[in-house]
C-alpha cells in the first residue's frame, strides 16, 4: 500500500512539472506567425512567438520585462558607433534569428537593437525571424542558413552574407559589428 501511494505520489509529481503547450494563430500586419504558449503550473504564461516579426514587438508585454531594462542599461561605445557610422551603406541589410525563450537573447537582442538605434539603422532593412528552441520556424524561414545557436544576428551586402554574430560577440556587439562592416577577418564563437 505504501509503494502504490509512493508512486502515485512521484506520478503525480511529474505530471504537475510537465510543460504543456498550446498553438495559437495571430495575424499582425497581415502575416502568419504562430504563438506557443509555454503553461507551467508555477508561472504565468508565456508566449513563445515562431516566425517573422518586426523587432518593436519585443517592447511590449510580456517581453519588455526582459527587452526594456537590458535596453535602458546597455551603453554602447560611443566612439565605435561613430566608427560604424562611416561604414554604414545603403546596401546593408540583417537578418536576426532570435528565440523569446532564450536567455541569451535576451541578454543581446535589446543591446543590438539600442546599437541600431543610436546608429539611425533603418529597421525595415532587418528581418527578425523568432525560432522555436529546435531552432525551427512553420515557414522553414531557417533552412539552409546554419542557425546552431541563437540569437544569430546575419550581416549582408547587396544580398550576399559578409559575416555573422551567433549567441554572443567576441569583443562587444558593436566592436564585432565594426570588424565585420569593416570587412577585417572576424570569426565568431562557433566558426572553428
Amino acid at each position: 500500500m505504501k509503494k502504490t501511494f509512493f508512486l502515485l505520489l512521484i506520478l503525480s509529481g511529474f505530471y504537475a512539472c510537465k510543460n504543456d503547450q498550446k498553438k495559437a494563430t495571430v495575424t499582425p500586419d497581415d502575416s502568419q506567425q504562430e504563438i506557443i504558449m509555454n503553461e507551467k503550473t508555477d508561472s504565468v504564461k508565456t508566449p513563445v512567438l515562431l516566425g517573422v516579426y518586426p523587432v518593436e514587438v519585443l517592447k511590449k508585454e510580456p517581453y519588455a520585462d526582459w527587452f526594456i531594462p537590458a535596453y535602458d542599461a546597455y551603453k554602447p561605445n560611443q566612439k565605435t558607433i561613430q566608427d560604424i557610422k562611416s561604414h554604414l551603406k545603403n546596401d546593408l541589410t540583417i537578418k536576426l534569428y532570435m528565440g523569446t525563450w532564450c536567455e541569451d537573447s535576451w541578454r543581446e537582442v535589446p543591446n543590438f537593437v539600442k546599437i541600431l538605434d543610436q546608429l539611425g539603422f533603418d529597421k525595415s532593412k532587418m528581418t527578425t525571424i523568432m525560432i522555436s528552441e529546435e531552432k525551427t520556424t512553420p515557414e522553414g524561414l531557417e533552412k539552409g542558413m546554419n542557425i546552431t545557436n541563437v540569437p544569430t544576428i546575419i550581416f549582408y551586402r547587396n544580398g550576399q552574407e559578409i559575416n555573422r554574430i551567433v549567441e554572443f560577440p567576441i569583443e562587444t556587439l558593436e566592436k564585432d559589428m565594426f570588424v565585420i562592416l569593416c570587412g577585417q577577418f572576424y570569426r565568431h564563437a562557433y566558426d572553428f
